[in-house]
């Protein structure tokens, strides 16, 4: 792996990284925000006590048969990410896609953007039994939505026994636990993705908002954007990977849901039960602050990092997270064994200063995805380097494995 891609520093021995045995096996078909409708958020999961037959689940639902089609051209053979899996060989990709696709018990949904989605409802058409879609009301409504006859058929329902629901909408309630394939279990929190144009539904979560919350975006009238972050918990290894959808830093949110995440999870990464985080950062850090549209950039991702390893100094000295007495010095080296694996890099990026100025002579340039990567990848190292938390970072790229 390249050295711009995963660094750390101060961090542990290798051996140190061994004992925090993995929980899961993750195939990203998709770890891009966009534009590039080829890299949208889309990863499957089981755990790696388990065949793909047993327990495979989905997280988000981009970028999906496509790309699983694509990689598993090769299944079986040693360096595919699906190398444990058998197909007949006279079956081509486009029916390996299919039959792969009927093991899937379930999918996660941590918003309904359309980054987050569009596989997952072109898909339906070729589901041949009842899939359960989990996520938060507000998600599950966004999904119905696209399910309305116009865009798509009405494919998808919130009740199980209606003939057409495919999909089997069911809601998820912030910090309820609930069983989503064999030996997997999620527990959800609410996290917020900046500010939306668009009202909610009526009834939909919000992100946990504190005093002199802006409500106005361009000039018009905005609400918070509720996300979700999922806490993947085997239960037969007693292991856990913390995955955030779409969020952005509690200080340009105005928020502290996720400091909320980051109290929950302290005691999992002391008990050596949590190792690797999956969480976004679409931007460099020459974003401006008020156009970073419910995202991180390195600087601010590390800075909520850095209040993780707070939370974890807080536990070890106290037992309690929430303690308040802990000094930068003591946050050197704390999340030594933690693996932040970054996520949705957006692609294609241009200067939106430029072109919401309405300079459009200025707008014909396009930083491409690669150059972009490696920016925010030199950036985290730089962060990492001042900083020394001991977190080892690595850029998430489509179609490869990992074991988590």
């Amino acid at each position: 792996m390249a050295a711009a891609e995963e660094t750390s520093s101060d961090g542990p021995k290798p051996d140190e990284y061994a004992e925090r045995k993995p929980a899961f096996t993750v195939v990203c078909l998709g770890v891009g925000g966009g534009p590039l409708e080829t890299n949208c958020s889309c990863y499957l999961m089981k755990p790696t006590d388990a065949t793909w037959e047993e327990s495979t689940f989905m997280v988000e639902g981009g970028s999906f048969l496509g790309t699983l089609a694509s990689l598993l051209r090769d299944a079986g053979k040693p360096d595919s990410p699906f190398y444990d899996v058998s197909c007949d060989e006279n079956d081509d990709e486009d029916v390996r896609a299919g039959k792969f696709n009927a093991l899937i018990r379930s999918a996660l949904i941590s918003h309904g953007h359309l980054d987050h989605i569009f596989g997952l409802v072109l898909a339906s058409a070729a589901q041949r039994g009842q899939r359960p879609i989990y996520g938060t009301d507000d998600t599950l409504q966004t999904i119905r939505g696209m399910f309305n006859g116009r865009h798509w058929p009405p494919l998808a329902s919130f009740d199980a026994t209606d003939p057409l629901a495919l999909y089997h909408l069911r809601r998820l309630f912030c910090k309820q636990t609930e069983i989503i394939a064999p030996n997997v279990q999620v527990t959800p929190f609410s996290v917020s993705h900046g500010k939306s144009l668009i009202p909610p539904e009526e009834g939909s979560e919000k992100a946990e908002a504190v005093p002199g919350d802006s409500n106005k975006l361009f000039g018009k009238d905005v609400v918070d954007m509720p996300s979700t972050a999922f806490l993947l918990t085997n239960t037969r290894l007693e292991r856990d990977v913390l995955f955030f959808g779409d969020v952005e830093s509690d200080e340009t949110g105005n928020t502290m849901t996720n400091h909320n995440v980051w109290l929950s999870v302290a005691h999992l990464f002391v008990k050596k039960r949590l190792s690797t985080i999956f969480i976004e950062c679409s931007y460099t850090d020459a974003q401006p602050r008020d156009m970073l549209f419910g995202h991180f950039c390195p600087k601010l991702l590390y800075q909520d990092l850095r209040d993780f390893a707070r939370c974890v100094v807080a536990y070890r000295k106290t037992g309690n997270a929430e303690s308040t007495d802990v000094t930068d010095e003591e946050c050197i080296g704390a999340l030594s064994g933690l693996r932040c694996v970054i996520i949705h890099v957006k692609g294609l990026v241009i200067d939106c200063t430029k072109f919401l100025n309405r300079n459009h002579n200025l707008c014909t340039s396009y930083e491409g995805a690669p150059l972009f990567t490696q920016a925010i990848a030199a950036q985290i190292s730089d962060h990492e380097a001042e900083g020394r938390l001991g977190v080892r970072f690595h850029i998430a790229k489509r179609g490869e494995r990992l074991e988590c």
